[in-house]
């Protein structure tokens, strides 16, 4: 896993991309990602939706702060032997009107 930060008006996301690497089908992975605000306002999480029914989010749904950050805690279930790209978009009150993140990796039979 490796981390890059994409920066908004006033929103930093890291990672952007979740590298799960070999995942076996079936299995149900757990990730994080950091949010913070960067901006001089406070900043509302209004929603984060994934492009697929695999992805679950959890978040405190609080406002944050200028310079506040705040843990997204996900899991996502592996259901077919093939490399998968996943997108998370997170909506927010910021200029930008989403960032995203990415899932990639690899599911496999189990062995």
């Amino acid at each position: 896993m490796f981390s890059i930060g994409a920066s908004a008006q006033g929103l930093k996301l890291t990672p952007e991309i979740i590298d799960l690497g070999k995942t076996k089908i079936g299995e149900i992975k757990n990730y994080s990602f950091l949010i913070q605000n960067t901006g001089s306002k406070s900043l509302a999480i209004k929603n984060i939706v994934g492009d697929c029914g695999c992805l679950s989010f959890k978040w405190s749904k609080k406002n944050l702060h200028p310079n506040q950050i705040d843990t997204i805690f996900g899991t996502i279930r592996i259901s077919n032997e093939s490399k998968f790209h996943k997108t998370i978009l997170i909506y927010s009150n910021s200029s930008n009107s989403f960032l995203t993140v990415s899932i990639i990796g690899e599911g496999v039979l189990q062995k």
